[in-house]
């Protein structure tokens, strides 16, 4: 008790420090709060109950230079720009599969490293989840980069991550018979799980022959039947989907709608 009670003398003494705690603590609370509050995503074609079968699919290498001369000329980010890509591609696939009328957004699921920066590596993964809109209805591909590019900043100056930490944190303490509803319960506001991984900037060798490109695949949960992946490796990316053959029977169709609308971005620069 002395050393609480010296604790909380120490913390109530300086009131700076004490209102940025308070601040921060009801700002986490309302990110909590609205987060919990989310309406389900609305339901398109890509939303289907999950089977067993599940199919893949990879674009073409693009060149991040080129990636990277985009983020340069439109005043965004290399993570931006590729997400854009995602986004005008899902918006291509949906509007080819299912004319009429679409939600202006839909959202995905991403995970966030939240291991530090510096330091030594703690064991295990540290990963949190944010959700993302998509602006799938917007057809034009510059305003379609602002306005992720605008989800994306306001995402980064919130603390969405850190609550996210702690949700995901919580479902591991959960009783199994409460934590795949509480885990379907996130999935509901999301359609797909988007991951960007950083690969090798440097060509890996096997047993003196180059890996010429790599890709990967996100592990399907929750209920959601559709994944994307963006990995960079040696100067390019790969876009890769995997899906539950219920929801998106043929990812190569979404993966070419991917390539689309890099050409779109590209053609403004």
């Amino acid at each position: 008790m002395g050393l609480a009670a010296g604790a909380l003398h120490q913390f109530l003494s300086d009131p700076g420090r004490a209102a940025s705690f308070l601040r921060s603590a009801v700002s986490a609370a309302g990110t909590l709060a609205r987060l919990s509050l989310l309406d389900p995503d609305p339901p398109t074609a890509l939303h289907a109950a999950p089977g067993v079968l599940k199919r893949t699919a990879w674009s073409e290498p693009l060149q991040l230079s080129a990636v990277r001369s985009i983020a340069r000329a439109t005043g965004t980010t290399v993570n931006d720009v590729l997400v854009s890509v995602v986004a005008g591609g899902l918006g291509a696939y949906l509007r080819k599969r299912e004319p009429g009328a679409h939600p202006p957004h839909i959202r995905a699921m991403v995970p966030v490293d939240m291991r530090p920066r510096k330091g030594p590596v703690a064991p295990g993964n540290r990963f949190s989840l944010v959700l993302l809109e998509l602006p799938i209805a917007v057809r034009d591909a510059q305003e379609r980069l602002m306005r992720v590019k605008i989800e994306m900043d306001r995402i980064k100056t919130s603390l969405e991550a850190q609550v996210g930490w702690v949700l995901v944190s919580a479902l591991g303490l959960l009783p199994a018979a409460l934590e795949r509803p509480a885990a379907g319960f996130l999935a509901n506001k999301a359609t797909l799980v988007l991951t960007n991984v950083v690969g090798p900037r440097r060509r890996r060798y096997l047993a003196g022959s180059p890996i010429r490109s790599q890709t990967f695949w996100e592990p399907e949960s929750g209920g959601l039947g559709l994944g994307v992946s963006i990995f960079s490796y040696a100067g390019q990316v790969i876009l890769g989907a995997v899906s539950d053959a219920n929801s998106v029977p043929r990812p190569r169709e979404l993966v070419q709608a991917f390539e689309r609308s890099f050409d779109e971005l590209r053609a403004l620069v």
